[in-house]
């Protein structure tokens, strides 16, 4: 899943795992930050795994966030993820130079 995720993304916007990327934000990139798995409704493991893609563009085109959000949703859910609707606020990261915003999504059972 992870590498299909990876390569939906890296297409539109350089993608990388937590603490691949740095240096300044130059141009607009994406982390994939995966949170532990939920269980189902019998409490068994195996219900959804959901993660979260954190877009960053540099601190003089907050604007283009939006798009860049509404982007990743609409490939993402195309290809079957589910989005959560839960989107972070902006985060001004003043050691990279860069806003950062945060949409969640699960992977559904069947899609690894």
């Amino acid at each position: 899943m992870r590498k299909k995720i990876f390569d939906l993304l890296n297409v539109m916007y350089s993608t990388y795992a937590i603490g691949q990327h740095s240096g300044y934000c130059e141009d607009p990139y994406v982390v994939l930050k995966f949170n532990s798995q939920e269980k189902s409704m019998s409490g068994a493991l195996g219900g959804f795994q959901t993660f979260e893609v954190l877009a960053y563009v540099p601190d003089s085109s907050i604007v283009s966030l939006d798009s860049m959000i509404e982007s990743i949703r609409t490939i993402l859910i195309t290809e079957g993820f589910e989005c959560t609707d839960r989107i972070g606020p902006d985060f001004n990261d003043t050691s990279i130079k860069a806003y950062m915003r945060s949409i969640e999504f699960r992977n559904p059972r069947g899609l690894d």
